[in-house]
């Protein structure tokens, strides 16, 4: 997935989380500070409100520390089809060394986010970001 992802150049690419800038600050269990990139499936999708994002959506978190320091990469990818329970989300997360710390539906990010499931899993922006 990382691969892929520097392939596309992500971050020079992608959009950011529309009203979210880079190392904005989070609210949340993944770092102080985030920078979220959406592909373009997933953008259009927040920016249309549609309530869930289509299945290839990627959304990208890069997390910081307070002092701008890169803690690693999340990623969330829904793979139509993956795991139905949990709306088809693959999770990533990725060392700022490269290792891959978690993949798969680990529990901590499935049970975290979960708590978001009438939101698509999604926390960023808040509940309900997705819906009109």
């Amino acid at each position: 997935m990382m691969s892929y992802l520097r392939q596309v150049d992500y971050q020079d690419r992608w959009k950011l989380w529309p009203g979210k800038g880079e190392k904005y600050l989070a609210g949340g269990g993944h770092s102080v500070l985030l920078t979220t990139y959406l592909n373009p499936l997933a953008y259009e999708a927040v920016i249309e409100k549609r309530g869930v994002l289509p299945p290839n959506s990627i959304v990208v978190k890069n997390n910081f520390t307070i002092g701008g320091e890169i803690r690693g990469t999340t990623v969330m990818y829904k793979v139509e089809g993956y795991a139905p329970e949990d709306n088809d989300w693959f999770w990533l997360k990725v060392l700022p060394d490269g290792t891959v710390d978690q993949e798969g539906t680990p529990d901590g990010c499935v049970v975290c986010h979960a708590e978001m499931k009438n939101n698509d899993y999604v926390w960023t922006a808040g509940p309900f970001s997705l819906s009109k």
